[in-house]
This record gives C-alpha cells, structure tokens and sequence, in this order.
C-alpha cells in the first residue's frame, strides 16, 4: 500500500464568482518530500511563502522587488517542481448557486 498526500485549494470562495473551484495534486507522500525542499530552494530567502494571488497582484510577499516578469518565471520555475512528480490532477467545478444550494446548505 501506498501513502497518497494531496494538495488542494479552493478559488472563486468569494460571493462576486460564478463559479466556486477545488482543485490539487495528488502523489505518493515520499515524492512530496522532495517537492517541499525544491520549492523551498525556489523561493529562495526573499519569498516565506508563495500565494497566487499575491503574486498575481504584485503584492503581500510580491510587494517589493518583483515585476511580472520576474513573478511569470517564477511560476513556471514552481510548476516545474510539482510536474517532475507527475502528480495526478484533481479538479472540481461548481456554479455558485449550486454550491450555495447543495454544498454550503444555502447560508452563506
């Protein structure tokens, strides 16, 4: 047996998206170990974290020092890590009003 880890994130959570998506990556844990240290290498000392949208908006860990350029390659430099793995893809997508009416229970 094989221990799988996975990934996962949520996008359009706020009430302006049409939709509401949950998407991720799924791999054996050992391969996630050498994920963690890649990233990490790639973010280097000037980056703690990497959230999408921060960098998508040149802000929070983006704020200083970076042009879309510079944030683009890093992307790609960061996607390259979680593909050497290959990954399987996990992806969901939902219209908001049916989240709202059958995940969420309608209170949101």
């Amino acid at each position: 047996m094989v221990l799988q880890t996975g990934y996962f994130d949520d996008s359009g959570s706020d009430s302006g998206s049409e939709y509401y998506v949950l998407a991720g990556f799924l791999a054996p844990a050992e391969q996630w170990e050498s994920v963690s240290l890649k990233w990490a290498n790639t973010l280097g000392p000037e980056l703690r974290y990497f959230k999408m949208s921060e960098a998508m908006a040149l802000r929070g860990e983006f704020r200083r020092g970076w042009t879309a350029s510079l944030r683009d390659k890093l992307i790609l430099e960061l996607v390259d890590v979680v593909k050497a793995i290959e990954p399987w893809r996990i992806e969901c997508f939902l219209r908001r009003r049916l989240f709202e009416a059958f995940v969420n229970g309608g209170t949101r």
